[in-house]
């Protein structure tokens, strides 16, 4: 994909958000487009909108908690990354040991 792509997903979920701006999937998808634009101060505060809205959105803690360790920001992703494995079982095996250190 070419970045030009992801700027296309982004601004399609912020049209999407608009309409369903409580829809934590959204954020949640949102922040993936803007994380693979390299946009990671922007995928985080999606990522922890989405969290916000659904504290239950498992993916979304695994995908923050990643993007705040490619950041450096090694203390916070501490605070993220046991959350995951406690909410969901069903993560593949190498997800559930990393979320776990």
């Amino acid at each position: 994909m070419q970045k030009t792509d992801f700027d296309a997903a982004a601004a399609q979920f912020r049209s999407a958000l608009k309409l369903d701006p409580t829809g934590a999937s959204l954020h949640h998808d949102l922040a993936l487009a803007l994380k693979l634009k390299d946009d990671l101060p922007g995928a985080i505060a999606e990522w922890k909108e989405a969290i916000r809205l659904d504290p239950k959105l498992a993916d979304a803690y695994y995908s923050l908690g990643l993007t705040l360790w490619q950041s450096g920001d090694f203390p916070a992703r501490r605070n993220v990354c046991g959350k995951p494995s406690k909410l969901s079982q069903t993560m593949p095996r190498p997800i559930t040991r990393w979320v776990r250190f």
